[in-house]
């Protein structure tokens, strides 16, 4: 590779790689300050061929993903009290291998003091090739929620936010500015008593609402989106199935389009929680819209088995089932979907396949649509200049990360010995070993 002894700082060219452009993955390159972390316009005259140049050799360059709802994974669980710095800065790290460079840790119903420990932990810290993925905020998914459709959470915490705004204050245990510096995302079921006032509340903040665990009716849905709600949380699941007279919060797919497209919705593409022909017809009617989430659960990373938990729920892991790639996590005892344990990897993966979608607009819904959803997408889910220099390199036919930078530094690397790609794994080790 050209230039080691320039790699620590200075200008990265990338090239001979398909770079996402426009929706579509074509030929170009890409240049990166790594003084700065981000990526910046071509130079002007002849490029300098002194400067550190990463060959992809035919690999897709794609932004890092970016996973909006993880309740945890790799034996992490973010709904613990005892949460610690160290069980963070492991999750951060191993998610690195399957191509997230972003995160939402979410925390699923639970009591105040919990809120208090782990926010503090969770609630942002830019991502670094030695810290891992970038905490973007927090993704409380509760208490707020219709108890008739919790699902996993522990029903002893559900509630109304009967007071409000207020209601939300005392639920998370602090006030009004510590929950806007460490929230992204409040899930909510927007019929509950109070919720409008929640939603404004939380927007004032500059905190992202969603709908979720609801048995909203769509007018009920429509009223908090007109204060400012503007995702779904994991359609189809946790909230009544479509009726053609009374469509609930599903039948937001169909006045989309009248709201200009200001509606995003998390789909689960583990062939478990929704069927392959539902996340197609989303998809068909409001791609722009569709957001990938893992939902992952702590034992996300870990080999099937039994004793794993969710908060305070014990949960089972079973493997694959036959013509499946993704595991099932259900409740102890019940059939109960306690999250997932797909890698965004799966779900990239699933979604081509469920929708026949091209690779680039498969990637799209891992990376620009929930930098959109966030409001972000001048920073992060694209390849523009002056936004982060996270980025993935991946198989073209598998669509398998090779190698995940962030700010241009090189924080994961397929083996060399076992990758397809042994020039460009060997490659990206000694660049990682340089930086």
């Amino acid at each position: 590779m050209e230039g080691e002894e320039e790699m620590v700082g200075g200008l990265m060219r990338i090239k001979n790689g398909q770079i996402l452009r426009g929706g579509e993955f074509v030929d170009g390159e890409l240049f990166v300050d790594l003084d700065t972390g981000l990526f910046v316009e071509p130079p002007t005259g002849d490029i300098d061929p002194n400067i550190f140049q990463l060959d992809a050799s035919g690999l897709l360059v794609a932004p890092g993903y970016i996973d909006i709802q993880n309740n945890g994974s790799f034996g992490v669980d973010l709904s613990l009290p005892g949460l610690t710095a160290v069980d963070v800065a492991r999750f951060r790290r191993e998610l690195l291998q399957h191509g997230v460079t972003s995160v939402c840790p979410t925390v699923v119903t639970s009591d105040p003091a919990t809120y208090r420990a782990v926010l503090g932990l969770i609630g942002g810290a830019a991502g670094s090739a030695e810290d891992g993925a970038c905490l973007l905020g927090a993704h409380l998914e509760g208490p707020f929620i219709d108890a008739e459709k919790k699902g996993a959470h522990k029903e002893d915490f559900v509630q109304a936010p009967s007071a409000g705004f207020q209601s939300l204050l005392d639920a998370y245990g602090v006030d009004a500015e510590t929950l806007g510096e460490n929230v992204a995302i409040v899930t909510l079921a927007p019929e509950l008593d109070g919720a409008l006032d929640a939603v404004k509340g939380l927007k004032e903040q500059g905190i992202q609402v969603a709908f979720g665990h609801t048995n909203a009716t769509l007018e009920e849905a429509e009223a908090a989106m007109d204060v400012g709600a503007t995702m779904v949380t994991h359609l189809f699941n946790a909230m009544p199935a479509f009726a053609h007279r009374e469509p609930g919060v599903i039948g937001l797919l169909g006045t989309a389009a009248e709201r200009k497209g200001d509606l995003y919705f998390g789909i689960i593409a583990d062939g478990i929680h929704s069927h392959s022909a539902t996340v197609k017809l989303a998809y068909s009617a409001h791609p722009d819209g569709l957001v990938l989430v893992t939902d992952a659960m702590p034992a996300m990373g870990l080999p099937p088995g039994e004793g794993y938990a969710i908060g305070e729920m014990e949960v089972d892991v079973m493997g694959p089932e036959e013509g499946k790639i993704c595991g099932r996590a259900v409740l102890t005892g019940t059939d109960t979907l306690a999250g997932s344990v797909a890698t965004m990897v799966q779900c990239v993966a699933n979604l081509r396949e469920f929708t026949q979608c091209s690779a680039a607009q498969a990637v799209e819904a891992a990376t620009l649509r929930p930098a959109q959803a966030l409001g972000i997408e001048a920073h992060k889910g694209v390849l523009s200049p002056d936004a982060d220099a996270d980025f993935v390199l991946l198989d073209p036919e598998t669509l398998e990360p090779v190698g995940t930078f962030i700010a241009g530094q090189i924080g994961w690397v397929k083996d060399v010995l076992k990758g397809p790609y042994p020039q460009i794994d060997y490659d990206l080790q000694k660049m990682g070993s340089k930086l």
